[in-house]
């Protein structure tokens, strides 16, 4: 009996010492929107909520940087929206637009066991695309909103056409991405002389390895055709109908100093004799006309977008991240928490010196 009740006793104390390392446990479900599911994943305390919106094409887990980082001062959920990740399909095979995607979200917070926890008003986080799912929510639940920060988000008015990739392009870089792939597990997808110098170098291969279509690319080849007009136009619309929807609510607007763009031509620049050894001749020429590209226009233009942006609310902050690409959360996460940081303390009346 002595023994039993020093068991427990050891037990209580495990249980003690895990809580106190862990005053916060993580919800992490399924949870039904419907037609689907859709994972979610909230931790921390306090309010108000932060919801993490990822860009086009990635799920919740491009967080994992800062997501336990920011739970220390505030209750934290991001997701995968429907067919990422974890999330399911929706039976009906549905194509999710920036509007429905944004109704999609406000069934998810509204299930009884994220709205117990996580009541809104919400500081809504858009990182690339996921910009342009929370301006959308904004649109359609203002009263919803308590602040938002906008990391490197799609501002509606410009897609890849405006830095001159054309459609067949964008299918190339799309073969290419394949290609790459069954390269690195086998080299029967790839041949021709231009390659047996790749196959017993190490550096190279490390290279192919490391270079990848942006997660909003290879996604979109389907968005650009179907959905990513359509997209612009609704948000054109908001835009031109409120450009000033925050009002004076905390917002946060956070750009790259050195645009995504000019890494990905660069690093591709490093492969071309790769490339053109794996993509047919028709795509060679959409391919190495993309490496003569100038830039330079089209991302100050798309810099000019994003600092219009400002405009949403009349309590706004612009950041601009040096040593940073597109996803500034992986590349610089401790300004980007700083930043959510920010807009939570702004909201309680604290004033948070950086």
């Amino acid at each position: 009996m002595i023994k039993f009740a020093n068991i427990i006793f050891l037990l209580m104390l495990s249980y003690a010492a895990y809580s106190s390392q862990n005053p916060f446990p993580v919800f992490d479900s399924r949870i039904n929107v419907g037609n689907h599911k859709l994972h979610v994943v909230c931790q921390g305390k306090g309010s108000p909520t932060v919801i993490l919106e990822a860009g086009s094409g990635t799920d919740l887990s491009t967080w994992s940087k800062v997501q336990p980082e920011i739970a220390k001062f505030t209750r934290v959920c991001s997701y995968s929206r429907a067919g990422l990740g974890k999330s399911s399909i929706p039976k009906n095979k549905i194509q999710f637009d920036a509007l429905k995607t944004a109704k999609d979200l406000h069934v998810l917070l509204n299930n009884p066991l994220i709205k117990r926890h996580n009541p809104p008003p919400y500081i809504l986080v858009g990182h690339s695309y996921g910009g342009l799912y929370v301006r959308n929510y904004l649109e359609e639940y203002p009263d919803e909103v308590a602040g938002m920060v906008l990391v490197e988000a799609t501002s509606g008015s410009m897609n890849m056409k405006d830095y001159g990739f054309s459609d067949e392009l964008v299918n190339a870089l799309i073969v290419l991405n394949e290609k790459k792939d069954a390269y690195l597990k086998n080299h029967s997808e790839v041949s021709g002389d231009k390659l047996k110098a790749t196959k017993q170098n190490p550096e190279l291969i490390a290279k192919i390895k490391s270079q990848s279509i942006p997660n909003d690319f290879s996604h979109k080849i389907d968005i650009f055709r179907k959905i990513e007009s359509k997209d612009m136009d609704d948000l054109d619309k908001i835009n031109k109908k409120n450009p000033h929807m925050l009002g004076n609510k905390p917002l946060v607007v956070i750009i790259a100093e050195q645009n995504e763009m000019i890494h990905f031509v660069t690093r591709y620049r490093e492969l071309k004799h790769f490339v053109n050894a794996v993509i047919s001749k028709h795509q060679r020429g959409a391919f190495n006309a993309m490496l003569n590209l100038d830039l330079k226009k089209p991302i100050a233009l798309a810099k000019a977008e994003k600092i219009k942006m400002l405009a949403l609310s009349t309590n706004s902050i612009l950041k601009i991240v040096k040593k940073s690409g597109h996803n500034i959360h992986i590349d610089q996460p401790e300004i980007f928490i700083k930043s959510v940081k920010q807009v939570v303390f702004n909201i309680r009346g604290i004033n948070y010196e950086q």
